[in-house]
């Protein structure tokens, strides 16, 4: 049985489709639903199609000893991604989380924590995410890293912030690695600062692409690179976001034709490379 507990580092939307396809042609769904949630998160609307054309085969699944926690874990998010069902998210989650299953104790805590179909009860979710954490879910982790930082359901704890905030970044959580980047760069600590934007970019984290690509933009804390920075302004357009056009455009203006089409090609966004070509009017 294939786990995916921590977040896909730098791969492509398309490769975490490929092997959620692989997963499910092997006869494993649970794993396929896992990387079709990853690339869900990535802003793949193919995805969302699916987790909804498996969702009949994770039904079954729930009768099946070895398979309900998994199943219910991956159910239940489902639900909660298309917010519906809030009631039976939660029993899901529950299900899986008393079974053991990490993600089951990550979606509990997030219900009990948020209050969705349930009274809010951060102590309770935080139980939940401890357990998930020592068993290697870095959301668990991130949760508790924020818990620790404010207050949430326990006392403020400085060193608990930060070991939880590790472990998180360490499975490659995106707004853990965006957090602990930040960590960094209030210390001026300019290279570990952007390693970690560079991680949570790949991760998908928005503004840590704008980072990134300011940093690259600039040579501060990594080497000069314009075709990053342009490249990773456009891949903010896989997530919906359009306001980077007009800085990779800026930028692009004093690039070789050869360098923006490099930038499109790296973001997977080769039309609108060609549509700053012909703004700029480079051949």
């Amino acid at each position: 049985m294939e786990e995916r507990r921590g977040f896909p580092f730098g791969d492509s939307v398309s490769s975490i489709i490929a092997r959620g396809e692989a997963a499910l042609e092997g006869g494993d769904p649970v794993a396929a639903g896992n990387w079709f949630v990853h690339a869900f998160r990535l802003g793949s609307g193919a995805a969302r199609v699916h987790l909804e054309q498996i969702a009949p085969v994770l039904e079954r699944l729930l009768d099946d000893p070895r398979e309900a926690a998994g199943a219910s874990a991956l159910l239940g998010g489902m639900h909660l991604i298309s917010d519906t069902q809030h009631e039976r998210a939660l029993a899901l989650f529950r299900q899986a989380a008393e079974a053991g299953a990490p993600d089951g104790m990550r979606g509990l805590g997030f219900m009990l924590a948020e209050g969705v179909g349930t009274t809010a009860n951060r102590a309770e979710a935080n139980g939940w995410f401890r357990r998930g954490a020592e068993l290697g879910d870095g959301y668990c982790a991130y949760n508790m890293a924020l818990a620790a930082r404010d207050g949430l359901g326990m006392r403020r704890n400085a060193k608990g912030f930060l070991a939880y905030l590790h472990q998180a970044a360490d499975y490659g959580i995106p707004e853990a690695c965006a957090l602990l980047a930040d960590q960094y760069n209030s210390r001026d600590e300019e290279e570990d600062a952007f390693t970690w934007y560079l991680v949570a970019a790949q991760g998908g984290h928005v503004p840590a692409m704008w980072v990134v690509a300011a940093r690259y933009e600039a040579g501060l804390g990594t080497a000069e690179d314009g075709v990053q920075a342009v490249r990773w302004l456009l891949q903010m357009m896989h997530r919906g976001n359009g306001d980077g056009f007009h800085e990779a455009l800026r930028i692009a203006r004093g690039m070789p034709a050869d360098d923006v089409r490099r930038a499109g090609e790296l973001a997977d966004r080769t039309a609108d490379a060609d549509a700053i070509l012909h703004v700029v009017g480079t051949a």
